[in-house]
């Protein structure tokens, strides 16, 4: 994602559960005037007609702006949002049959995200959601997640995940040294964006979201090293005894100023660094991401953001050469410990650690 998001996808299974994404998703796309996508897979076409009188209703329910039957141009569908003292959502629907009953949803609806044509940015999806059926939406946004990852991020929400906050929106980015990992900074970056833009077209920003970039390392004298500026490099030579901090804290200021000059100073945005202590990568970071006070984050993070396989696993990561633990297991545990939303990215080419 190298643009602002404007076209949310949430797949939908008819449950209020899974509903709960489109407030997320609504949240996100107002930043841009951009547009909510609602999607429902049904098993026969016979379902199609009951499924879009349901998105209709949802669509009206959540206050998603309808565009003409007619082609929108740009320029007409720009003056209709800036004509809105708050900021335009609109909505598009679609109820699409499995072309063939032994496809699994969740292949449809990755491949319908994938789609050039749809021009999905986003896709936010809950965790649990049940419409009684053998494969509930909650299970279908794991498999998704998990080994049918597209190549879009994914926005994954628990039934009891917080709201977001108002503006002064707050994201812990999981590095680990490697390129792969880095892969999520982008994403990251116009998600925090987006949720700091006030939904009032005159309001002015007061705030900058700002990303913590975190690392995880096994041996360290304190539990939570604050990685400072290049100016007070000299306070930290007392890392120096200590090869794993002072690693992490060396990569992530150079992390740090890279994403500054570059996507940072294009958006409103800081950065923080922050070398975190654990023998557990997966429980640190949910333990860092929950008591959020040990990063100086009063009001608690928005979302959690890493970088996955997608396939078959996630990538070995998160200070992979110190655990020996393939990331899957690691990602997989973060999804079931925390009800954060959790911002996950599969890089279009798959990268191996750097050793």
């Amino acid at each position: 994602m190298l643009e602002p998001i404007k076209r949310v996808l949430v797949p939908l299974d008819g449950s209020k559960r899974a509903e709960r994404a489109i407030r997320y998703a609504k949240r996100i796309a107002s930043a841009t005037d951009g547009t909510v996508i609602l999607l429902r897979v049904v098993e026969i076409p016979t379902q199609r007609a009951d499924a879009q009188v349901y998105l209709d209703r949802v669509s009206a329910a959540y206050k998603l702006t309808e565009k003409s039957d007619e082609l929108v141009s740009s320029g007409s569908k720009a003056s209709m949002a800036s004509a809105q003292a708050t900021r335009t959502v609109f909505g598009e629907k679609y109820a699409i049959p499995i072309p063939t009953l032994a496809e699994p949803t969740e292949d449809v609806i990755v491949e319908w995200a994938e789609a050039e044509e749809n021009k999905v940015d986003l896709m936010v999806v809950c965790r649990h959601g049940n419409n009684g059926s053998e494969r509930p939406l909650g299970s279908v946004a794991r498999e998704i997640v998990l080994h049918r990852h597209p190549s879009k991020p994914i926005l994954l929400v628990h039934e009891a995940s917080p709201e977001f906050k108002s503006y002064d929106a707050h994201a812990l980015v999981a590095l680990d040294g490697s390129s792969f990992s880095e892969t999520v900074l982008s994403p990251a970056a116009y998600l925090i964006d987006a949720l700091g833009t006030p939904e009032e077209r005159e309001r002015v920003r007061q705030q900058k979201g700002t990303l913590h970039f975190v690392q995880v390392v096994k041996d360290s004298p304190e539990p939570v090293v604050k990685v400072l500026d290049n100016a007070f490099e000299q306070e930290q030579e007392k890392y120096d005894d200590w090869p794993e901090v002072d690693k992490a804290i060396n990569y992530l200021r150079d992390m740090k100023k890279t994403f500054d000059d570059e996507l940072g100073a294009v958006l409103v945005l800081q950065t923080d660094g922050y070398v975190v202590k654990g023998e557990d990568p997966a429980e640190t970071l949910v333990k860092t991401a929950e008591s959020s006070e040990r990063t100086g984050v009063g009001g608690g993070y928005d979302f959690l953001a890493l970088a996955t396989h997608g396939k078959g696993g996630l990538l070995h990561s998160l200070h992979h050469k110190i655990v020996h633990r393939d990331f899957g297991s690691v990602a997989e545990r973060v999804i079931d410990a925390t009800t954060l939303p959790i911002l996950s990215v599969r890089p279009h080419k798959l990268l191996t650690p750097e050793i």
